[in-house]
């Protein structure tokens, strides 16, 4: 839509206005669907605010407002407590619209489910060839610590070997694989043997 001289309009209109005359075309950024809207980019005579005033030349002229058609991005966080993000709003139909997931405390990021880039990227871009709706997925993460009793024994996890206490930072619901050797030599004529 626009206006002339405060009156709407949703159609190309002729006026035979007299020359010298001054009148005011008017053009707003507007919706167009959900998820969609188009932001007014400048009239034909260059002019780039929504609110021009024309005064009419000894020539037939045309006046056209320009459009940029722009596309909402909608981004969630799942769980809601696993992080935030940053990139959600709106850009110009064709470009590529960075986002980025940053994993709270407790948490991991995980993966995009949506039309991302690269998925599995904690930062990467989404084409806005429309609206466009992207989940950051999070997964919740716990310390476990691993050691042995008396200490200083080997164990392994995950098929790497240790010597002394340590602290993992895991996925919760993930498995993982703790072994360790028996006997074990200690000082001089002692041995440990696994128990539990």
């Amino acid at each position: 839509t626009f206006s002339v001289d405060g009156i709407q309009y949703t159609s190309a209109q002729t006026f035979n206005w007299l020359v010298g005359s001054s009148h005011t075309i008017t053009a707003q950024t507007q919706g167009g669907g959900a998820g969609t809207f188009y932001e007014f980019t400048k009239w034909s005579d260059n002019t780039v605010f929504p609110i021009d005033t024309i005064t009419v030349p000894a020539t037939a002229t045309t006046y056209s407002a320009s459009f940029t058609t722009r596309y909402v991005l909608t981004i969630t966080a799942s769980p809601v407590a696993g992080g935030t993000f940053s990139g959600g709003g709106s850009a110009d139909a064709g470009t590529l619209f960075p986002v980025t997931a940053t994993a709270n405390f407790g948490y991991q990021f995980m993966n995009w489910t949506g039309p991302v880039t690269d998925p599995t990227s904690a930062s990467t871009t989404v084409l806005m060839s429309g609206p466009q709706s992207v989940t950051a997925n999070f997964r919740q993460t716990v310390s476990v610590t691993v050691n042995t009793s008396p200490a200083l024994l080997s164990f392994a996890v995950d098929g790497v070997s240790f010597n002394a206490s340590h602290t993992f930072l895991w996925l919760v619901g993930d498995s993982h694989t703790l072994s360790t050797t028996s006997p074990q030599a200690g000082l001089p004529g002692v041995q440990y043997a696994f128990s539990n």
